[in-house]
């Protein structure tokens, strides 16, 4: 990867640390940086700031962090680094891969740790599963050893992954690949940069189309008679769209919805513009109070395919039917007692309204039952 030649808007000097700093943090897998700033400088807190924006973020690639010991007191050098710093060690004198110091071209030497970092960033692909994501909606790197005609279409192979069938150009031959299931959603910059749109316009070439619909969406379509389950794509095409230079080492079976923190499948939701309550549907009534850990509410489901080899010849197997969008959670669950505040605010409501000397003596505190009385009261 010749950072040089893409960062065209600094001159040869910095392009050449630049190259320079990438090229020992792509060989080693890590750099150190020599960290001297003065911490508790009012004249350059902006600055200072940044910096330690920058080392933190190049700490989350892989970057060691070495504390200058100039200061006499080491405790105190300790002290004052451990406010900003998780992880860092004290020496002196320290080798280091580049220094950011107050006192010698911070300001440079922010900006070349900061273009390394994001061009390294690229250099080793990142691979994650975010926190909110759906299982069943994941890619997966698979292998595909064999494809065999399409017994209606001269111009079509199959292939199964994961126990689905899906029908590929006829170019495509035995290797690794990135499976997208049906109803998620592919990242639309993907999408363009493959010039896989149905509309010409939205992809990279207006002059190739191919038949995503504007959606995304990745759907169960019948080509020539036979259903297509999913969509694949080569690993180089993954790799491409993120640096062709990328390091992929990634095993066979891996799942992930983001790369390099930015989401790139989704579960496909159908919009619409009309609420429940305009079609006439009840909403549930929200409780708010209620204790927390009490039931582990159930919201998705692994997908059989996914978790078919869990199952063993031995095990008992209840199989049950369920219509699409009839799920229902029903419990009893014990909630938080109200304030005194609010306590008293209705006592004194129901005191005004139902005129009960004696009531405070035997109400109960129960909320739910202190709403049934204001509801009679009323």
């Amino acid at each position: 990867m010749d950072v040089g030649l893409i960062l065209s808007s600094y001159n040869n000097t910095f392009k050449y640390y630049i190259q320079q700093l990438f090229n020992i943090w792509k060989d080693k897998g890590s750099i150190s940086i020599l960290v001297d700033l003065d911490l508790k400088s009012s004249e350059t807190k902006h600055s200072i700031n940044d910096a330690i924006m920058i080392i933190k973020n190049a700490q989350e690639l892989g970057a060691k962090i070495i504390v200058n010991s100039k200061e006499p007191n080491k405790y105190t050098l300790y002290k004052n680094y451990l406010e900003v710093f998780d992880n860092f060690c004290i020496s002196s004198p320290a080798k280091c891969d580049i220094m950011l110091s107050s006192n010698a071209g911070l300001e440079q030497a922010m900006l070349i740790l900061q273009e390394t970092a994001r061009y390294y960033k690229l250099y080793k692909m990142k691979l994650t599963i975010s926190k909110n994501a759906n299982i069943n909606y994941l890619a997966r790197i698979v292998q595909v050893d064999t494809f065999h005609p399409h017994p209606n279409a001269d111009k079509l192979k199959l292939c199964t992954v994961e126990g689905y069938i899906i029908s590929t150009g006829i170019d495509s031959v035995e290797g690794i690949y990135v499976y997208f299931p049906v109803e998620c959603v592919i990242n639309p910059k993907f999408l363009k940069y493959h010039n896989l749109y149905r509309k010409k316009e939205l992809n990279q070439n207006p002059e190739q189309s191919g038949f995503f619909e504007e959606s995304g969406r990745v759907k169960c379509i019948k080509l020539r008679g036979i259903a297509s389950e999913g969509f694949i794509m080569p690993i180089n095409s993954l790799i491409s769209y993120v640096n062709d230079n990328v390091s992929f080492d990634y095993p066979i079976g891996t799942e992930f919805d983001t790369i390099n923190d930015e989401l790139f499948v989704w579960k496909y939701v159908i919009k619409t513009n009309i609420s429940n309550s305009k079609l006439g549907v009840k909403q549930p009534k929200k409780v708010l109070n209620i204790v927390e850990n009490q039931f582990r509410f159930h919201v998705d489901t692994v997908q059989l395919q996914k978790a078919i080899t869990n199952i063993n010849l031995e095990d008992i197997i209840q199989i049950s039917w369920k219509e699409h969008g009839t799920s229902g959670i029903f419990c009893n669950l014990l909630t938080k007692p109200i304030s005194p505040f609010i306590r008293k605010s209705l006592i004194r409501y129901l005191k005004h309204y139902l005129n009960i000397q004696s009531f405070q003596k035997n109400i109960t505190t129960n909320f739910v039952h202190l709403v049934k009385l204001l509801r009679i009261a009323n």
